[in-house]
């Protein structure tokens, strides 16, 4: 059975939408420290991953009421636009700046997972499996790819140009 016959359009959006959004975040969590310890601020990077999963664990608690008020397309989108706001921020090494980008991005990830999942139910019917192994296949990937961008070119300016790719994960949420 092909892609088609198990999986709807939809999952592959999803997947590929957060394939964009991952490909952007995970180089930049990645490099994060390095970057900042080469400007002489490597604390900031530190301080600042420790508030995202923070602010990520206990919000996890607390956007469930949202999702289900919002529906899970919007909430997505809530939650990618917390991860472009955050690597724009990354532009700035501001404290202030920093760590309240990374608390909105600490919860805007709540939002984004907790949406994640609902709308991978809803969406996949009975090949819920078969939506899963697809869509972490396709994460997996795309974060790998993040990682091994920045490897190759670790400069602050390419921060924001891979933030872009965020930009591309709202039209495929539109869907």
């Amino acid at each position: 059975m092909g892609i088609g016959e198990n999986l709807n359009r939809n999952i592959l959006l999803l997947s590929v939408a957060f394939g964009l959004i991952f490909f952007s975040y995970s180089g930049a969590q990645q490099f994060l420290t390095l970057v900042y310890r080469q400007i002489g601020r490597s604390e900031l990077g530190f301080l600042s991953l420790g508030v995202v999963y923070t602010a990520f664990s206990i919000s996890n608690l607390l956007v469930a009421p949202l999702v289900v008020r919002f529906g899970p397309k919007k909430m997505m989108i809530v939650g990618t636009l917390a991860y472009t706001t955050f690597i724009a921020a990354l532009q700035f090494p501001v404290p202030l700046i920093i760590i309240i980008s990374s608390a909105l991005l600490g919860i805007g990830g709540a939002a984004l997972w907790n949406s994640h999942g609902v709308y991978i139910v809803q969406a996949a019917g009975t090949k819920r499996g078969v939506a899963a192994g697809i869509f972490t296949t396709i994460w997996s990937l795309s974060t790998v790819a993040g990682i091994g961008s920045l490897e190759a070119i670790v400069t602050k300016s390419i921060l924001f140009v891979i933030s872009g790719a965020n930009f591309g994960s709202y039209s495929f949420m539109e869907t």
